[in-house]
């Protein structure tokens, strides 16, 4: 893999254990693959002014790792 750091960083919201998805059409989900995705905190924490005040959201950082997997 050219010119691709070891690893990446997006920031997501979760609620407990489970992640808020990016279809809103879909229940919360544990699937990290299902979920709502930012490049920025800030867009993150603007993301989060707009849902439910009374429930306990939070976001959290995603730091993973790329591999390259042999053919």
């Amino acid at each position: 893999m050219a010119n691709i750091k070891d690893y990446q960083v997006f920031f997501t919201v979760m609620e407990g254990d489970k992640f808020v998805p990016s279809n809103i059409c879909c229940d919360m989900t544990s699937r990290i693959a299902g979920a709502v995705r930012f490049d920025y905190l800030d867009d993150a924490k603007d993301f989060c002014k707009n849902l439910n005040s009374e429930r306990d959201f939070k976001i959290v950082r995603v730091k993973y790792e790329l591999n390259e997997i042999e053919k």
